[in-house]
């Protein structure tokens, strides 16, 4: 069996543990909610991994890609904070930017 199929069966193993759980009234513990957040992670794993006929999806990221990505990620809530910046930084550049000679 390939990994592919392990992962999904494992998916949908934790997923009817989840839905089990919360149907048999054990919505306030902590195993059906852990159950439930394991089989989403695995489930889109699932997705990303190589099929016959597609490769796996992170086989075209690339190191620069990945930079960006993972910038994107710790920045994303600071966003707020730094756009003055950027923007000030933006205005700042563009005045003292070289200028054509005619």
């Amino acid at each position: 069996m390939g990994r592919r199929r392990r992962v999904g069966w494992i998916t949908l193993v934790c997923f009817t543990l989840a839905i089990a759980g919360l149907a048999a009234g054990y919505g306030d513990s902590a195993w059906p909610a852990a159950a439930l957040r394991i089989s989403i992670v695995l489930g889109a794993i699932w997705l990303c991994l190589p099929t016959k006929r597609r490769s796996a999806v992170w086989s075209s990221l690339t190191a620069n890609r990945l930079a960006v990505i993972v910038l994107t990620a710790v920045f994303i809530n600071r966003l707020k904070f730094l756009l003055p910046i950027l923007v000030i930084a933006g205005i700042a550049a563009w005045i003292i930017r070289p200028r054509k000679r005619s």
